[in-house]
């Protein structure tokens, strides 16, 4: 079993998804975006040019993320925007609505050297992924 596929069975086990033991990683990952409100119509079948009932919010621009892995804290990361929270694996990489990006972006702590000069750093590395 791959280490990603392992991840997304215990995501989807802390979310409260079922699944059966030979799921494959992309219906999982359908499965768990499902879960968080995550929908995703690129491979529907949809023609096109075709009109889509969702609300702009739900169109919003995707980025593809990979956040680090943290010893201190391997649990997956809640991100929250606008009242909607996004669960983001660890060490995964993961499409993120735009807004999640720019929070996890702007996201730093403060830190400070032996001669008291402070440096912001990011709260939750990560790197885009192209």
């Amino acid at each position: 079993m791959s280490e990603k596929l392992e991840a997304l069975k215990k995501q989807a086990d802390e979310l409260g998804v079922s699944y059966n033991g030979n799921i494959g990683e992309d219906t999982l990952q359908k499965r768990i975006d499902e879960a968080l409100g995550n929908f995703d119509n690129s491979d529907n079948g949809d023609t096109p040019g075709a009109s889509d009932s969702k609300p702009s919010e739900e169109q919003e621009e995707t980025v593809t993320i990979n956040l680090q892995r943290d010893e201190k804290n391997p649990h997956d990361l809640p991100v929250g925007v606008n009242g909607k929270v996004f669960l983001i694996q660890r060490g995964v990489d993961v499409k993120v609505p735009r807004s999640v990006y720019e929070v996890l972006k702007d996201c730093t702590e403060d830190h400070y050297d032996e001669e008291g000069k402070k440096t912001a750093r990011q709260s939750y590395p990560f790197t885009v992924v192209v």
